[in-house]
């Protein structure tokens, strides 16, 4: 079972401030044929969930929480990158990123 849900930059000038719960799931943002903007954007993944960014997804504040779970972020940008993760969870970034993320481990759940 897959459910699929589609984020589109418009013309106007609303920022996308989606907070996003995934357990056992996983969410793709890729901004291919246009940049993919978001405001604030927070990501809670639990039970073997997967965060994905790649191409041109640019977040200004990401938020996200792992437990048991992963984030990768290949392209795009961001302004800030906070991560609270257990030890388990994977956290897959480019060392730009990587340099700019504010990371605090938390214990196991």
């Amino acid at each position: 079972f897959f459910f699929f849900l589609s984020f589109r930059t418009g013309k106007g000038t609303t920022e996308i401030n989606p907070s996003i719960y995934l357990q056992k799931s996983a969410v793709f943002f890729s901004g291919i044929d246009q940049p993919l903007q978001f405001g604030s954007m927070k990501v809670d993944a639990a039970d073997s969930s997967i965060a994905t960014f790649q191409g041109n997804t640019q977040v200004n504040d990401l938020e996200v929480r792992l437990s048991k779970s992963a984030i990768e972020y290949g392209d795009g940008s961001f302004g800030q990158l906070s991560i609270m993760t257990d030890s388990i969870s994977r956290i897959s970034l480019q060392t730009k990123h990587l340099l700019k993320a504010k990371i605090t481990t938390v214990g196991n759940d």
